[in-house]
């Protein structure tokens, strides 16, 4: 009967010891995957707050350009309106230069009547003085 507890008791400590080792070894593999998890998470998290900074980085550099867009749009008005004006003067110095031209015109023509009028009345009062 002492052999047979002792049996027993070898065969219960035997199998005790492996269910301890393959708990032991199923709480490492439970244990490794909790790691690997955190490992992610932690990278997850990193990324994200990579992402965040870059995230607030960009709003930053579009707020700057909405600015320089806005200066440069306030030039390019600013540049249409003496766009505008420069045009609206060459137009009044075109329009005035025409009108200068025909006055110009009217007055050769009005010189040359009155120099055609000139030289007829000298020859007529040429010819009484010869007769």
């Amino acid at each position: 009967m002492r052999i047979f507890i002792m049996s027993l008791l070898i065969i219960l400590i035997v199998i005790s010891g492996g269910l301890v080792i393959r708990y032991a070894q199923n709480a490492i593999e439970m244990q490794q995957k909790l790691n690997n998890e955190r490992f992610k998470r932690i990278k997850t998290e990193e990324s994200l707050s990579f992402a965040n900074k870059k995230i607030l980085t960009l709003k930053g550099e579009i707020k700057k350009t909405n600015i320089e867009i806005q200066k440069l749009n306030r030039i390019l008005k600013k540049v249409k309106s003496d766009n505008s004006s420069l045009s609206e003067r060459l137009n009044k110095a075109n329009n005035t230069i025409k009108q200068l031209e025909t006055k110009i015109k009217e007055l050769v023509a009005i010189s040359t009547a009155a120099k055609a009028n000139n030289t007829v009345e000298e020859k007529t009062m040429a010819v009484p003085a010869a007769k």
